[in-house]
């Protein structure tokens, strides 16, 4: 998923998640190739770095990560992979029942 493509909207940043990080692309501001993080609210941070820099870092890249970190399930946010979500729902609505007795089984030990 993308966050952010350079020179689209005057992007400065190429920003986008594998599912499981988050990475800021041919970024500057480190000395690798690659700024990556697993947590939206340290990109967010690293974000604001290129804007005091003064790179252009669109609003709606800011928007979307923050709508990520709403959605997210207490404790450390991380990039969700939907196909994945996706796949384990369909398993739990067709397989549920399976779930539930496992889940009685091990409370019986």
């Amino acid at each position: 998923m993308s966050y952010a493509r350079s020179s689209e909207n005057g992007s400065d940043v190429y920003v986008f998640s594998n599912g499981e990080e988050l990475f800021c692309s041919k970024c500057d501001l480190v000395d690798t190739y690659d700024f990556s993080t697993s947590s939206w609210p340290a990109m967010i941070e690293h974000l604001k770095e290129h804007v005091e820099k003064g790179d252009v870092v669109p609003d709606h890249t800011f928007e979307r990560l923050n709508e990520e970190i709403e959605e997210a399930d207490g404790g450390q946010p991380r990039p969700r992979n939907k196909r994945l979500e996706k796949a384990l729902k369909k398993i739990v609505e067709k397989h549920g029942g399976v779930f539930e007795r496992l889940a009685e089984d091990s409370t019986d030990e």
